[in-house]
């Protein structure tokens, strides 16, 4: 199978070929046989391509449905991100809200063992009183 039409014999012809070929296509204004690789190449500063203005340029020189789609593509994925840390955001204010502190952990823990302390203690209390009342009921003829 041959790829390329020119007998080259060292590597140092192949980059010569490379570069001859490169200044031929730069000459003609021919882009490459990729068109993903002339997509997003203009000439607008950085500062333009921000926010509605440059959106609406971009939508405007768009040549293709690929460079359309890519123009849609930026906001839209940055506004997804913003949704996204912004509900995170408002996720964890309420958890550390919502969040008891360490102290209030440890007397609430302290109550509710106290709470049952307090009813184990009663309901020995109770049995001991009942098998005593049982047993004196007993002795009685």
């Amino acid at each position: 199978m041959k790829l390329y039409n020119k007998k080259l014999s060292g590597l140092e012809q192949l980059h010569r070929e490379k570069v001859l070929l490169r200044y031929r296509r730069r000459q003609t204004n021919v882009g490459d046989l990729n068109p993903l690789t002339e997509v997003g190449k203009t000439k607008v500063t950085p500062a333009a391509q921000e926010g509605l203005l440059g959106f609406a340029m971009q939508m405007a020189g768009a040549n293709s449905k690929v460079e359309m789609a890519m123009a849609l593509g930026k906001p839209l994925l940055k506004m997804i991100r913003k949704r996204g840390r912004s509900k995170k955001a408002q996720l964890r204010a309420y958890e550390e809200e919502t969040k008891p502190s360490r102290v209030k952990n440890l007397v609430k823990g302290l109550v509710i063992t106290f709470i049952i302390g307090k009813a184990v203690q009663m309901s020995l209390r109770y049995v001991g009183m009942y098998r005593r009342r049982k047993a004196l009921e007993g002795k009685r003829p």
